[in-house]
């Protein structure tokens, strides 16, 4: 299990659900009031506490976060439940992404090693907020140019006067979309790494 303190860890959960959901809001073209956004990312990360506390396997977590996430969706944002899941699944691999590539990252440059950051609920913190920084920031631009994913779009019948498809923009928005597929290939390979890194010192503890 990866548990750490109640507060630290909803210094690193808390921002991750609100960069979540903010991202789904920035891809549905969906304005919701601040406050409910709010409650609702706490809600979810004492979900996520609450499930990483169990005797579970790991990855556990996550699904459960991420069909908490759904239902959230589908109830409070209005979102029909296909494009709730399809939402949820695409942010939370934009999310895994950024992770596993900001942290070792960082990592590398300051000369720490991960097991360091992990154990460390103020280096997770501030090794966490870069890559949710940097998410946050790319959600801005797609919200401000106008980018949609067209799954999405279709499936919401989003259409705007000024949002005349040109080839290069129908371009853009599946290789938008062929990106989000090898960033859920990323994921689970990150995924198998972390398995690989957990269970290699349990080996070698056991056979030396």
């Amino acid at each position: 299990m990866d548990v750490m303190p109640l507060i630290p860890f909803l210094g690193v959960s808390v921002p991750e659900s609100l960069v979540l959901y903010y991202m789904v809001l920035v891809l549905t073209k969906k304005k919701e009031s601040p406050f409910v956004v709010i409650i609702l990312s706490l809600l979810t990360s004492i979900f996520s506490f609450s499930i990483r506390t169990m005797p579970v396997r790991f990855g556990i977590h996550t699904i459960s976060q991420v069909a908490l996430m759904t239902i959230f969706l589908n109830l409070f944002f209005r979102l029909p439940w296909h494009t709730s899941a399809v939402v949820m699944v695409l942010s939370s691999v934009f999310l895994g992404l950024a992770e596993g590539i900001s942290v070792p990252l960082l990592a590398w440059i300051f000369k720490l090693k991960l097991e360091q950051i992990i154990s460390d609920p103020l280096l997770r913190i501030l090794f966490t907020l870069p890559h949710l920084v940097l998410l946050s920031v790319l959600a801005y631009i797609i919200g401000k140019r106008g980018w949609r994913l067209p799954l999405i779009s279709e499936k919401l019948g989003i259409k705007n006067e000024s949002d005349k498809r040109t080839t290069k923009q129908s371009i853009r928005q599946n290789c938008l979309l062929t990106l989000c597929l090898v960033q859920a290939l990323m994921l689970v390979l990150l995924n198998l790494s972390f398995h690989a890194y957990v269970l290699s010192p349990l080996f070698w503890t056991k056979t030396h």
